[in-house]
């Protein structure tokens, strides 16, 4: 599970560098998110990491902080499908790069405090 974990983290870390390296190709990726298909894959990876966190949160320094932490990322999953597909194409149309990019290096360090609460 542990494994689990890091992988959830690095995918955090990953996500927020490109953002920041090469911030065309999450627009892409915002765009698919904007389709039905890309609603639910967000739906469900949203939900697989909550439950990630959630598992993870026993064994780790925190467990309380990851347990919420968990708990909220599942429920934002559970809850996703039903904001509809316009509400990624309403964020994706009023996102400009310099601001997205700020979000994105958040993101990033987001992933690195994930990464140091599950591996120490």
């Amino acid at each position: 599970m542990r494994y689990l974990a890091l992988i959830v983290a690095l995918l955090a870390v990953t996500i927020g560098i490109t953002g920041v390296v090469a911030p065309e190709t999450l627009f892409a990726m915002m765009r698919y998110a904007g389709t039905p298909a890309g609603l639910y894959a967000a739906a469900v990876g949203r939900v697989a990491v909550g439950v990630v966190l959630i598992m993870v949160a026993p064994r780790s320094r925190a467990p309380g902080l990851l347990r919420g932490l968990g708990g909220l990322i599942m429920l934002a999953g559970m809850m996703t499908p039903f904001f509809g597909v316009g509400s990624p194409s309403k964020m994706y149309q009023k996102s400009s790069l310099p601001t997205s990019t700020s979000t994105l290096g958040k993101n990033s360090a987001m992933g690195e405090f994930r990464l140091a609460m599950t591996t120490w």
